[in-house]
């Protein structure tokens, strides 16, 4: 990164939506001073000064493909007749998408011109400490922080630090980022190492198995990034040798996998043919009714898997991006988004295991969580993806 110009210091005017995302937007909720959705609409706002620069205007070129998506959501509203009111809060959903996107690789051009990746890693070190602190307090305390709130928040979701209320996923998602950050940028061994332990520690105080499990298998293919970038000349060999190791496995593995495939689809169905037997239906219901009804091209209608108006679900199989897009807009509405994510992290990735990465902290958030309006993960997720497309040591950026 370069030293601070004078040009591009960051002002009130883009630490505002900064301090709201990440530190004062879960407190004013607490309060009972401003809902969800409201923070997020505040947050929207304040970042709307980055849509007067020339930058913005650039990269809001790879959120075009979302056009499809409004087109996707216009026409299920004509075909279902589902209430306006549904389609609007979708369009509000995507609204949030592109906004928070653009916004996170504007800011991370600009950080990139203002501050050394030293300084950088001192300030996600500060920050880290400082969540730190806030969930070993939420930790200990879980009554009692959940007692005094004047918002609603589930005992499973309390350990969220600074972030938004119960945005636990949200705040693990971002200290996955950061340690992928901290072996893509160049960074001091030392300092990896303090940051690596700070954000392990805070993901495992939280109570998302999911992410501690993505937290300790994001560590294969960083050790891997780690090792092919010190091959130099011997890069072919390796991918040769990858490839080799890659397809051996797979035909020693076809059979056990087909196995354990088949008995999985057997108990996904199972589960969606009993997901009313209990409150809230099993995880994997929603791929039960794929397998059970066949694949749904156009969907059922914007919120019928969940309507926040209502707070009425179809089956309750827990939030996930991939349900709702599903389950409303079917595959076509699914795959648009996909496809948009995927062409996103294709540009501004260098290499395939830098790709393995990015995807593999999309992913895991994305299935257990609906990632449109989930501005922080958002801003986060396109903001260390182009840090590492501009600064990265993987070599000068591409074309």
């Amino acid at each position: 990164m370069n030293r601070v110009d004078a040009n591009t210091n960051f002002g009130v005017i883009w630490l505002a939506p900064i301090l709201l995302i990440y530190f004062t937007g879960g407190l004013l909720q607490y309060a009972g001073l401003l809902s969800q959705t409201q923070s997020n609409w505040l947050a929207l706002g304040l970042f709307g000064h980055v849509f007067l620069s020339r930058a913005a205007w650039y990269h809001v070129q790879v959120e075009a493909i979302l056009a499809v998506l409004i087109v996707v959501i216009a026409l299920s509203y004509l075909q279902h007749g589902t209430p306006l009111s549904n389609t609007i809060t979708y369009l509000y959903y995507v609204l949030c998408t592109i906004v928070a996107a653009v916004a996170g690789r504007v800011y991370a051009m600009r950080l990139s011109a203002s501050v050394s990746t030293g300084a950088f890693f001192k300030i996600i070190k500060i920050f880290l400490l400082i969540e730190l602190s806030v969930v070993i307090l939420q930790k200990s305390f879980t009554s009692q922080f959940i007692q005094y709130s004047q918002a609603p928040i589930g005992y499973i979701d309390a350990i969220f630090g600074t972030f938004f209320l119960q945005s636990d996923a949200s705040l693990a998602a971002v200290c996955e980022l950061i340690i992928v950050s901290t072996f893509f940028l160049y960074c001091r061994m030392v300092d990896r190492l303090i940051i690596c332990a700070l954000a392990v520690l805070i993901i495992f105080l939280g109570n998302s198995n999911a992410a501690k499990a993505t937290s300790v298998l994001l560590f294969i293919p960083l050790f891997a990034y780690g090792f092919y970038r010190n091959l130099n000349a011997s890069r072919y060999g390796f991918n040769i040798m990858l490839a080799f190791v890659v397809t051996a496995f797979v035909l020693v593995m076809y059979n056990p996998l087909s196995n354990f495939f088949a008995d999985f689809f057997v108990r996904a169905s199972s589960e969606f043919y009993r997901r009313e037997s209990w409150e809230s239906a099993a995880r994997f219901s929603p791929l039960g009714q794929i397998l059970s009804e066949g694949v749904s091209l156009f969907g059922q209608g914007a919120l019928t898997y969940y309507n926040p108006i209502t707070k009425a679900w179809l089956y309750n199989a827990g939030f996930s991006t991939i349900y709702s897009l599903y389950i409303d807009f079917g595959l076509a509405g699914l795959f648009v988004y996909v496809f948009y994510q995927l062409i996103l992290v294709v540009k501004y990735t260098k290499n395939y295991l830098e790709f393995l990465v990015f995807v593999g902290v999309l992913a895991s958030f994305m299935a257990l969580n609906f990632a449109l309006t989930d501005i922080a993960f958002i801003f986060s997720f396109n903001g260390a993806l182009y840090l590492n497309y501009i600064c990265g040591r993987s070599g000068p950026q591409r074309a």
